[in-house]
């Protein structure tokens, strides 16, 4: 039945975009492109909805509602246009193949979420995720020039999409969960899967027009791309934004394939000027959906001009260009007619978040290390997963410096089989010039900004660049395999490329594996069955029935607090421990007890915590007192006036871990911390406890002497030095009635800990936080 309600879903959402499609292309169009339908519908709906909401200040859901009637109207207006195209597109195989490029995803990335449930399947490693489903909840009352306003009414929002631009998918988040009266994170998820289908036929039809594959070497160049390991990354991270935007490039590098072409082959101004005008609307698009991208096909249009054309300033071949570049400025101007200064903000904003992305900063994007290290080339052609010790070639060799070995082999090894395969795409004369200058580019991209970024210590942008341009490229081994001939180099190196496959392929598989049998030693993978998505909406259902208001969240980390907090948007939030940024809530001051604004005890409605018995408890004595109000395997709903105890963690470490050893020199659940943490403790009543906490060192610079621990409490400040796991207990500490606070910290200087058997840069660590001590138990007796 999940799987019956998932798939109706996802037919239902792509036969939207479908019909969408038809209101902006014409039949003749519709009969040779049947792949391209949809997604033109797709970008017709977030281009057309923003035009409204931003000239107009209409709200993101009724400028939405708005663009399906205009579509909607255009379509009815040359309906008797379209007579006989479906019979058509039975004729020449077209729906044959949609239906079968729409089912690779499907029974492949996609199977683990529709037998789980959209509902349930949420992206819990990533913040993201959850970010775009507020810009979703923002712009159904909001227009997308209001985020730069105050957005303390979505509760809890730490970040929008004011200085990324990229709220294009949010404006579908808008309209149907309003609509259908549907959570945005339940819909997010099905929008996000649907997405893939989208990739999926875009990328048959980029393999149609790049290497004019037939149809069955297109499906399985089509099953490449999908399960390639840089597109099941970006997928396994349910990074909805970015994942948007890809199937939108990819059309536009297809359309300026169409255009060169065209100029090149003198074709008649009225198919140039066409294409010239879809190539600006899709360059809009893409700006409005995610502006880097917009900034990529720039480039690649650029360098395709001065490659594709013997004379760039003659005037027979400049002329188009010259229509192209002010279609394209003019489209930028009408889109945005009222909304200039607006416009011209978010250029502002989006550069300056790019230059810190580029940049190393003590504030960047600190994430990725392992891209920076010997794995690299293996990591951008996605041959290896991240971290890469997860690998197969991971798994198949000792960590060390064989694997290290390994795997910078296979990374020199695989960059030379591409080069050769593009060396060979590329001295093929049977391949259109525009079609070359494309490819180059896109690899040409690739690997000069990756160089750029591994220089620069970024490993970010090294993820970024290979999410996006590598599930395209991955169909040049494909080409390859099915289009060179059989002599004994072209064979060896056709095993090298099926090689190559196979081990991204393999990539692709080892991030979905979470998704199929997750394992109870890993932490921060999105399966219901491990994060209790599903547990979420149980604990809602029963809150809502029973009418509890208002509600206080102390729980893990600030993803549950998200997932809460957006389930609950209608029911009062009293009192939130956590944050929803981590890098925000790792931070650590003195005085920080004194300073912090604390809850008032004893709050009234009631309480949600981490249950202690679950597979991710937390590390602190479960509440004494009371008997809960609610529980499932994942959490408990206490009345907090029947709570006689209840300790939680406040700033300065980072959420719960697991890590399951045999040999217990390092516990199995556990928080890090860089520098100190305050740790909260309610009590019902005066009185004089015992207090207990495990610590364990992590890595500092004088890790070789005895490490200092201070522990600060109302009753006094005590030192100690730390040689290994260690238990302290602090006798005699005076419990007021209500919330008490004190902090664990250590002055020792924290360095990051290295990459063990790294043969380039093994002082770039895997973890890229400061890993100061671990608290593994706190208690009171």
């Amino acid at each position: 039945m999940m799987i019956l309600q998932s798939l109706t879903g996802l037919i239902l959402l792509l036969a939207f975009f479908t019909f969408m499609g038809l209101g902006v292309t014409n039949a003749k169009f519709v009969r040779n492109n049947l792949a391209l339908l949809p997604l033109f519908g797709f970008s017709a709906c977030i281009g057309l909805s923003y035009v409204i909401s931003a000239n107009f200040r209409i709200t993101g859901y009724n400028a939405f509602s708005i663009s399906i009637f205009l579509l909607l109207g255009s379509y009815l207006i040359r309906v008797r246009r379209f007579s006989g195209v479906l019979n058509a597109i039975r004729e020449n195989g077209e729906l044959k193949l949609f239906l079968a490029v729409t089912a690779i995803p499907i029974i492949t990335l996609l199977l683990p979420a529709i037998m789980d449930g959209f509902q349930y399947f949420y992206g819990y490693v990533n913040y993201d995720f959850y970010f775009n489903s507020q810009d979703s909840v923002f712009l159904q009352t909001h227009n997308v020039t209001e985020f730069n306003k105050n957005n303390v009414n979505i509760v809890p929002i730490a970040w929008s999409a004011d200085f990324s631009g990229r709220i294009g998918e949010a404006m579908i988040g808008a309209f149907f969960p309003k609509w259908l009266h549907m959570d945005t994170l339940r819909f997010n998820s099905l929008l996000l899967n649907t997405i893939v289908v989208l990739f999926a036929l875009s990328m048959s039809a980029f393999c149609k027009n790049f290497f004019n594959f037939n149809k069955k070497t297109t499906l399985f160049a089509v099953f490449c791309a999908v399960m390639s390991g840089s597109y099941a990354q970006a997928y396994a991270y349910y990074v909805l934004g970015q994942i948007s935007v890809l199937p939108v490039f990819v059309v536009y590098c297809i359309f300026l394939k169409k255009f060169i072409d065209g100029v090149s082959d003198k074709t008649t101004a009225k198919n140039i000027t066409h294409l010239a005008i879809i190539l600006a609307l899709l360059l809009n698009v893409l700006f409005i959906m995610y502006a880097i991208m917009s900034f990529f096909a720039l480039v690649i249009s650029g360098i395709c001009y001065l490659a594709c054309l013997g004379n760039p300033f003659k005037k027979g071949q400049c002329a188009p260009w010259l229509k192209l570049l002010g279609l394209t400025i003019l489209t930028f101007c009408l889109v945005r007619l009222f909304v200039l200064p607006e416009t011209l903000d978010i250029v502002q904003s989006w550069i300056k978040l790019s230059h810190r992305v580029a940049t190393v900063k003590a504030d960047t994007f600190v994430v990725f290390s392992d891209y920076l290290t010997s794995d690299f080339l293996s990591l951008l052609l996605g041959i290896v997963n991240y971290p890469s010790p997860r690998s197969l070639l991971g798994l198949l060799t000792p960590y060390g410096f064989i694997r290290s070995g390994v795997i910078l082999g296979a990374g020199i090894i695989s960059m030379l089989i591409t080069l050769l395969v593009l060396k060979s795409y590329l001295t093929n004369n049977e391949n259109s010039k525009a079609a070359r200058a494309i490819v180059t580019s896109l690899f040409g991209i690739l690997l000069t900004l990756s160089i750029y970024f591994f220089i620069n210590f970024t490993g970010y942008g090294i993820y970024k660049l290979q999410t996006w341009f590598m599930p395209i490229l991955v169909t040049l081994y494909v080409y390859y395999i099915s289009k060179v001939s059989n002599t004994v180099p072209h064979v060896l190196l056709k095993i090298g490329c099926l090689a190559f496959l196979f081990f991204t392929i393999a990539t692709g598989v080892i991030y979905l594996e979470d998704f199929y049998a997750p394992a109870k030693d890993q932490h921060f993978i999105n399966v219901h069955g491990v994060t209790g998505n599903k547990d979420f909406q149980d604990v809602v259902a029963h809150i809502q029935k029973a009418n509890l208001s208002p509600i206080s969240l102390y729980l893990n980390n600030g993803m549950e607090v998200a997932w809460f907090a957006n389930l609950l948007r209608t029911t009062k939030m009293d009192a939130v421990t956590h944050n929803t940024q981590p890098l925000i809530e790792k931070d650590f001051h003195d005085g920080i007890c004194q300073s912090h604004h604390t809850p008032n005890w004893p709050l009234s409605g009631a309480i949600i915590v981490t249950n202690s018995h679950s597979a991710f408890s937390d590390i602190v004595e479960p509440p004494r007192g009371g008997k809960a109000l609610y529980q499932n395997e994942s959490f408990e709903v206490y009345d907090p006036n029947q709570i006689e105890t209840l300790i939680y963690f406040g700033e300065g470490s980072y959420p719960a871990e697991h890590f399951p050893n045999t040999d217990h020199s390092f516990p199995e659940v556990f928080r890090w911390i860089e520098q100190g943490s305050a740790i909260y403790i309610y009590s019902n009543q005066d009185k004089s406890a015992s207090l207990t906490v495990e610590l364990t060192p992590g890595y500092v610079d004088n890790h070789q002497k005895p490490r200092i621990i201070v522990i600060k409490t109302d009753s006094g400040t005590y030192q100690y030095t730390l040689p290994g796991r260690t238990t302290l207990t602090l006798p005699n500490q005076k419990i007021h009635k209500g919330l008490n606070c004190f902090t664990i910290e250590s002055p020792d200087k924290v360095t990051h800990a290295p990459t063990y058997g790294a043969l380039l840069r093994p002082l770039v660590s895997m973890d890229p936080r400061l890993d100061n001590f671990a608290i593994s138990y706190v208690g009171i007796k």
